[in-house]
């Protein structure tokens, strides 16, 4: 018996650091609200020369080859994916 996966997901992700904007187009996906977009804007923005987290962001992504975001590369970011799911 298959089971339903879906084609889409959607991830939340936490950083201290500045926001890895390579990880939208490696994991094909994009903020899931304008809320999530000034989130990220606030991750790429020293504040006093550090940032000033954590930042939580979440994405939606999907397409039929990738099974969700990549935890161990946003690990190497200094992101942590907190949850995802398929939608």
């Amino acid at each position: 018996m298959a089971v339903d996966m879906g084609t889409r997901w959607r991830a939340t992700v936490v950083g201290n650091t500045g926001f890895p904007l390579d990880m939208l187009w490696y994991d094909t996906c994009y903020p899931a609200t304008p809320e999530d977009v000034s989130e990220i804007i606030n991750a790429l923005q020293l504040h006093g020369g550090h940032f000033e987290g954590p930042y939580t962001v979440v994405l939606e992504g999907g397409v039929l080859y990738q099974l969700g975001p990549n935890k161990a590369r946003w690990r190497s970011f200094g992101w942590t994916v907190k949850e995802w799911t398929w939608i």
